[in-house]
């Protein structure tokens, strides 16, 4: 075992496991199998939970010349566009996090962070919704599913929603991207309807693998060091020595991301706005001690898995018909199945004119309605 000098600095790439032997004294287990002692910590508050990991990348307050918009670009960038030095997010305008009017008649909700982020080079606009979900909500595909339709819908801008599951029970949602595609009658793809991708990231499965010095590869492609501290960062309840609500990391630390390092700032314990109130908070509790985060399973019964994946079918529909795309019709046989019923009251929340759902009714066909409402 190799004992930390005074002047040594653990860095926080290197990190597998914390252990406490005695009262003051703590094991950091490394990269190679090296162990260090060191009697001195820092207490960092759960950087997921909903307030602070808003304020992560929302802040206006700069840190060493670091802003939430910085670190939010470093996020997005770093997983993203891993590598991709041909074009870059390079600003960052963000959105309200409320559903507007059109979608308040649909379901009221908010988002976790919505924002417009525009590539460089190729001079496009992206939508992007980052959502922490930390309850084990089995829903969550079809939520996000539902969430990026509407976004669509509302902003008419080509929409990623990027979903970070990071419960720490097991749950089998994988780290994936769903990109919808058009077909023709024989299943044939055509193109792909690129106005909406779905990535998620099973934090936990992923900690196991950076733990083991494995790749980590999002949307096929290969993370760079810094998405995978950003990752490991998001995940510190999977491998951080937990004690009296905070997780204990290094007191001499070093973080090579100035945008994660001011991050970790951040949520230091010292440094955390309103801290009696967010650890003594019911949620906070929850997520800590590995209990039922309530507003996510309430959010995914509520919501139900059938129902949360007619409804981003519906969504989508509703979005190609007034785009006016002409071929409409295969749109409906790739997208939805034949046994998929849509409620006559929902379709018409979607509408503001009647002519115009009358129409998409009959677009759909009779045997795709439903007359009975929804409780």
């Amino acid at each position: 075992m190799e004992d930390l000098k005074e002047q040594t600095k653990i860095n926080f790439n290197d990190i597998i496991s914390i252990k406490k032997i005695t009262n003051d004294q703590y094991i950091f287990n490394l990269k190679n199998n090296k162990k260090i002692i060191q009697n001195e910590v820092k207490e960092i508050v759960e950087p997921t939970l909903d307030p602070i990991f808003k304020s992560i990348f929302t802040d206006e307050k700069e840190i060493d010349g670091i802003n939430g918009k910085k670190r939010l670009l470093s996020l997005l960038n770093s997983i993203l566009l891993p590598g991709n030095e041909e074009s870059k997010f390079t600003e960052i305008i963000f959105l309200p996090n409320e559903s507007n009017e059109v979608n308040r008649k649909i379901n009221n909700f908010r988002f976790d962070i919505v924002c417009q982020a525009k590539l460089e080079k190729k001079n496009e606009i992206k939508l992007i919704n980052i959502e922490m979900q930390l309850g084990k909500d089995t829903t969550i595909i079809n939520r996000l599913f539902k969430y990026a339709s509407d976004l669509y819908r509302e902003y008419d801008t080509p929409t990623i929603v990027l979903g970070f599951i990071n419960t720490k029970s097991e749950i089998n949602v994988p780290s994936s991207s769903i990109q919808l595609y058009e077909k023709d009658p024989n299943g044939n793809i055509i193109q792909c309807l690129n106005f909406i991708q779905i990535i998620t990231i099973n934090i936990k499965k992923e900690i196991m693998k950076i733990l083991n010095n494995e790749k980590i590869y999002v949307n096929e492609k290969e993370l760079n060091e810094i998405g995978i501290n950003w990752i490991k960062f998001f995940g510190l309840r999977h491998w951080a020595y937990l004690e009296n609500n905070f997780y204990l990391l290094p007191k001499k630390m070093i973080i090579d991301s100035k945008e994660i390092s001011s991050a970790y700032f951040m949520i230091l314990k010292e440094n955390v706005k309103n801290l009696k109130r967010i650890i003594e908070d019911e949620q906070y509790i929850n997520t800590i001690f590995n209990e039922k985060y309530k507003k996510g399973v309430e959010e995914g019964k509520k919501e139900g898995i059938e129902e949360g994946i007619k409804k981003g079918k519906l969504a989508i529909l509703v979005n190609l018909f007034h785009e006016k795309k002409e071929d409409l019709n295969q749109s409906l046989n790739s997208i939805i199945n034949k046994d998929d019923i849509f409620a006559i009251d929902e379709i018409k929340k979607m509408f503001n004119d009647d002519q115009k759902c009358n129409s998409f009714i009959e677009l759909l066909g009779k045997k795709r309605i439903s007359e009975k409402k929804n409780k």
